[in-house]
């Protein structure tokens, strides 16, 4: 996702610089502006965010100087420098377009091409350390898991078999059996004694009588026919067929 973001005048004729942010997680409350004042008062051509390694995690750590210079990203170039300090990059960049004329055509990497090589020319390429609460939703199993968190905490009922949000308008059965956490969006239908557990529907989703959802993430408007079981899959309509895909191995 890019959008354009500046905090110059109108009258000034720069260009003005993009944020580009990573789709596949989830921001809570990133402090953009700070970080654009910080891109600006350095007159840095890419800016990369970054929080603390989240505990147990192991992603390739970012290496900055004293003033947040970049050193390293994800091990290059070179070896660590000394005094630097290993932080993680949430997937939010601040870049100027010279940065983005740089890439050029086709298939690139930023982060493990482009950035390495304006360290390497000595270019002002900068990371911003902040706070906020951060998820990756990379796999089906790390949304369902950050998913679960948030539900519990948002759901009148926290406790993990009872955490359930359901949008306006959804019809659910009385002999439905819902086990948290779960989300359900605006206007679904829940059947006579379908089972939907640990899982997120979106908009319009109708699970039919006698079916089990478990484990699962449902596009809008998809179907569940009667009887049907889901375990661990991603399903959702293409082109307005279902197309189903499993993502946990079978128990």
């Amino acid at each position: 996702m890019w959008n354009t973001v500046s905090s110059r005048k109108s009258s000034e004729p720069a260009e003005p610089c993009g944020a580009l942010v990573n789709g596949d997680c989830y921001y809570g409350d990133p402090d953009l502006r700070g970080a654009l004042e910080f891109h600006e008062r350095n007159g840095s051509l890419g800016t990369m965010v970054l929080i603390d390694m989240p505990p147990g995690e192991s992603y390739r750590g970012v290496e900055i100087a004293g003033g947040g210079r970049l050193v390293r990203v994800a091990g290059s170039p070179g070896s660590s420098a000394g005094g630097s300090r290993t932080l993680h990059f949430t997937g939010i960049h601040i870049l100027e377009p010279e940065f983005v004329a740089g890439i050029g055509p086709g298939f690139s990497d930023i982060n493990s091409r482009h950035y390495p090589r304006l360290i390497e020319a000595g270019s002002p390429v900068f990371g911003y350390h902040t706070s906020f609460r951060w998820f990756d939703l990379g796999t089906p199993l790390w949304f369902l898991s950050a998913a679960a968190e948030l539900i519990q905490e948002s759901a009148a009922d926290g406790s993990p078999g009872r955490a359930l949000i359901a949008g306006a308008g959804c019809d659910l059965d009385s002999s439905s059996v819902l086990n948290g956490p779960l989300e359900l969006g605006a206007g679904c239908r829940i059947g006579a004694n379908a089972v939907v557990a640990n899982s997120v529907l979106g908009k319009g989703v109708a699970v039919g009588p006698d079916a089990r959802v478990t484990d699962s993430l449902l596009g809008d408007g998809f179907r569940v026919e009667a009887g049907k079981r889901l375990d661990g899959v991603v399903a959702a309509v293409v082109e307005q067929r279902p197309v189903i895909s499993s993502w946990k191995e079978p128990s």
